[in-house]
C-alpha cells in the first residue's frame, strides 16, 4: 500500500471514530438533558429540549458537514482535474 493511500484509510478511520464519538456526545446530551421543562410546559408533560436542541443541532451540522466533506468527496467538485486547461 502506497503512502497516499495509507494516509487516506487513516484519515477515513479518523473520521469514522469522529463521527461514532459525536454520536455517543449526542445521546448523552439528549438522555441526560432536562427531562421535563418548567412552568406551563411541566403542566403539560413536554420535553424541554429548549436547553439542549441547539447542542444536538450543532453536533448534527458537524456530523454532516464531516460525511459529505470526507465520505461522499464534495470538495473534489471544484478542484482542477489533472491534465485540464
Amino acid at each position: 500500500m502506497t503512502g497516499h493511500k495509507r494516509a487516506k484509510l487513516r484519515l477515513g478511520w479518523i473520521v469514522a471514530v469522529a463521527l461514532a464519538v459525536l454520536t455517543g456526545l449526542e445521546y448523552w446530551i439528549a438522555t441526560a438533558g432536562p427531562q421535563v421543562a418548567s412552568g406551563p410546559a411541566a403542566e403539560m408533560g413536554q420535553a424541554a429540549f429548549g436547553n439542549v436542541l441547539p447542542w444536538l443541532v450543532l453536533i448534527a451540522l458537524v456530523k454532516a458537514w464531516l460525511i459529505v466533506q470526507y465520505f461522499m468527496h464534495v470538495s473534489q467538485l471544484w478542484r482542477a482535474e489533472k491534465g485540464a486547461h
